[in-house]
């Protein structure tokens, strides 16, 4: 009988445990905060720095053309090994290069609907740091 009981109770509470569960799936709402929805509608702003870019790579643009349309970023690290990134991530390390901090990753920037990439080195010199960007096509290397 009093195993009875507790075979019921316990029942009883994985019931409730999987209705309960159950009912917090369907209300689970995320919303975006305001900052969110903003950076959502508004483009970014190129940066001076991704300016440059632009110039010295001859590519035209406005202050509102966003910058993912005309670019594909990527790292490079230490051992060779390319890895996929973001505009704001390669734009950091881009400028703290041209600040003369040292990194072991460095970005490159693939021109989209072009075989170009920009390809920006450092090494460290006698005084400072020393740093240089290379145009690269990439069928005549």
């Amino acid at each position: 009988m009093f195993s009875k009981v507790i075979n019921t109770c316990f029942s009883l509470i994985l019931v409730l445990l999987f209705a309960g569960n159950w009912s917090c799936r369907d209300k689970l709402v995320i919303k975006k905060s305001v900052n969110e929805e903003s950076n959502l509608t508004k483009p970014k702003q190129i940066s001076t720095e991704e300016k440059k870019l632009l110039n010295f790579a001859k590519i035209t643009f406005t202050d509102t053309t966003n910058i993912s349309s005309l670019l594909v970023f990527k790292l490079i690290n230490e051992n060779g090994e390319v890895s996929i990134s973001d505009s704001e991530q390669n734009a950091k390390i881009y400028k703290n290069i041209l600040k003369g901090k040292a990194t072991s990753i460095l970005p490159i920037f693939e021109i989209i609907g072009s075989d170009k990439e920009i390809f920006v080195v450092q090494n460290r010199g006698n005084i400072g740091g020393i740093w240089a960007k290379f145009l690269v096509d990439k069928k005549s290397n």
